[in-house]
């Protein structure tokens, strides 16, 4: 792939990151015996704010960390990647594209997990479009940081 390519990939991944975190991530709705419940729509930090109000605190420290922080971290050493810009050492760069894979993609998993496993029967839950734009992201970053990894290894041989 060309500069021009990881940048494009670059571009659609951090639109896709920060339209995703403005975004609804899922709505919830119920009926019970014919009273319906307010829809809910859920984004990030809204996912945050319920779970500092129920005393999740690490949990929501977590959430900040995999979600903001670090996909943060991420973005700023895969421009300076693409640029062969050396800001930080090559082990901070190698160690940051490494857990880039894993950043997201766990905490996204585990926090739908708890909220779908915290629904009863009773109430849906809907996936709206930032979810679809956090997995466009992820998958955009994953692809650039590979292709990243493939030329620097096509550079040392």
């Amino acid at each position: 792939m060309k500069t021009s390519d990881n940048i494009l990939l670059y571009l659609i991944s951090i639109a896709a990151y920060v339209f995703a975190i403005k975004s609804t991530l899922f709505s919830t709705s119920g009926e019970i015996l014919g009273f319906s419940f307010q829809k809910e729509q859920v984004t990030f930090f809204k996912s945050i704010e319920i779970l500092q109000k129920q005393d999740y605190i690490l949990l929501s420290y977590c959430l900040i960390f995999f979600v903001i922080i670090l996909p943060v971290l991420k973005y700023i050493t895969l421009i300076l990647n693409i640029f062969k810009v050396k800001l930080f050492t090559g082990e901070f760069n190698n160690a940051v594209l490494y857990l880039q894979k894993y950043a997201m993609v766990d905490v996204f998993i585990i926090a739908i997990l708890l909220i779908g496993s915290k629904n009863n029967p009773i109430f849906s839950l809907k996936i709206e479009i930032g979810t679809y734009a956090l997995i466009v992201s992820i998958i955009a970053s994953i692809i650039l940081a590979t292709n990243l990894k493939l030329m620097k290894k096509t550079l040392k041989d």
